[in-house]
């Protein structure tokens, strides 16, 4: 009967290089214990601890927990439990011997009893140390492993956070995302930043030779691999618009901002070009930013001329600036801000790919959170640029008084528009 796996991923041999080198670890740790009880005579069993690297023999577990490494930066269950019992072995000043910590995890009530008594793991792990072993080396191992591991739950955070955004961004009734899940996106990327500069500060206090091993040593390629493809398992389910709605609304967007140009110098703050997905939407976005730049006028029509010049007029760019002349565009902000939404979550699904990548790479973890840091902070003003201006929106419409509100409140002499005759270049002139 073929065993099942256990919950510690012990059967899993995508594991193994992460178990292996955590098993060394705790092993020399148990083997310095009893050496540094022992007198190691020359040629004797105990005369290799003499050549050991690393920490003192006594002071071993001591000295690691001083560097930062915890019980949590161990794959397995057990071996953080292993590693935890050392730690309050050492800080009951308690000598590390097997037996003593046998009888350490039997007193911890959420290890259950047949683990804490099992003797066979401890000899396993002494088993896994050699003459050779290199304690700095396999602490090196251990963090690299860790942090890897960790940055990947980034990632997958991430792209979580970057799905509670809507799919159906267009279509959607009811205010723009920006009123309420582009904020929690925006949270989340703060809190991961958080993380991210706890886990770099425990760099600070790592030895100089930890440090070095870390820059210089690649990663075990099998977690590498596991760690590639739980990443992308988990972010293969991204999900894209069709591109020829997605181009349809892009170009209203644009049609829009044409048909009422008083928006533009304050959409323009946080709408850029790069947030335009398809080449259509982005090009046609360029012109009208162009043209207004230059001072000159710009409207549906001019811009559906431009777009036909441009060679856009095989998806019907044309016809959909031309209707947004009798339809105009009274929404531009909530229409632009449903734009940018869907520009934050493809960009925040990108990242989280791109981290994935950066946790399977050969890059040392200093470089490795540097890079991730540059991610988050480029995806954070892309999505705060749109989440401040949803948020000043409702203000300034606060303060602006009404049409309504400004007839209600105007001088008794003072003509309303009835009184008006024609319009002559948009200004209404008296009747005779």
């Amino acid at each position: 009967m073929t065993p099942a796996p256990t919950s510690d991923g012990e059967l899993d041999p995508r594991f193994h290089a992460t178990i292996r080198t955590e098993q060394a670890l705790l092993g020399e740790l148990l083997h310095r214990a009893i050496d540094a009880r022992t007198d190691p005579a020359p040629g004797g069993p105990h005369h290799r601890a003499a050549t050991r690297s690393g920490p003192a023999h006594r002071n071993a577990v001591a000295a690691l927990s001083h560097w930062g490494l915890r019980a949590s930066d161990f794959l397995r269950p057990y071996h953080q439990q292993v590693y935890a019992a050392m730690q309050r072995l050492t800080k009951a000043s308690t000598s590390i011997r097997p037996h003593t910590v046998r009888a350490e995890l039997a007193n911890d009530p959420d290890i259950p009893t047949h683990l804490a008594l099992d003797g066979v793991r401890l000899l396993n792990l002494m088993a896994a140390a050699t003459a050779q072993t290199d304690l700095t080396s396999l602490t090196a191992l251990v963090l690299d492993c860790s942090t890897r591991r960790r940055v990947t739950l980034w990632g997958l955070r991430l792209a979580e956070a970057a799905r509670s955004l809507p799919d159906d961004l267009f279509t959607r009734p009811g205010p723009p995302p920006h009123a309420d899940t582009v904020p929690l996106l925006v949270g989340d990327i703060h809190v991961i930043r958080h993380d991210l500069h706890r886990w770099r500060h425990r760099w600070t206090r790592l030895p100089i030779q930890v440090r070095h091993h870390l820059d210089t040593t690649p990663p075990p390629r099998t977690d590498s691999a596991r760690t590639i493809d739980a990443a992308s398992t988990a972010l293969d389910t991204r999900h894209r618009h069709d591109t020829v709605d997605l181009l349809r609304h892009e170009v209203d967007v644009v049609a829009g901002i044409a048909t009422h140009t008083r928006h533009l110098e304050e959409i323009r703050r946080w709408l850029r070009p790069e947030h335009f997905t398809t080449r259509h939407g982005r090009t046609l976005f360029e012109l009208l930013l162009e043209r207004t730049d230059r001072g000159q006028g710009i409207d549906p029509l001019t811009l559906a001329w431009m777009a036909q010049r441009h060679g856009l007029e095989a998806v019907a760019a044309q016809r959909t600036l031309l209707d947004a002349l009798h339809d105009g565009q009274p929404w531009v902000h909530d229409t632009a801000s449903r734009l940018h939404a869907h520009a934050v979550r493809e960009a925040a699904i990108d990242t989280a790919r791109r981290i994935a990548t950066l946790a399977a790479g050969p890059e040392g973890p200093q470089r490795l959170l540097t890079g991730i840091d540059h991610l988050l902070i480029q995806l954070l003003r892309t999505a705060e640029a749109g989440h401040d201006s949803a948020q000043r929106r409702p203000a300034e419409a606060a303060r602006q008084p009404s049409r309504r509100s400004r007839l209600r409140t105007a001088p008794p002499n003072t003509p309303s528009r009835s009184d008006h005759g024609p319009t002559v270049a948009g200004r209404p002139q008296p009747m005779p």
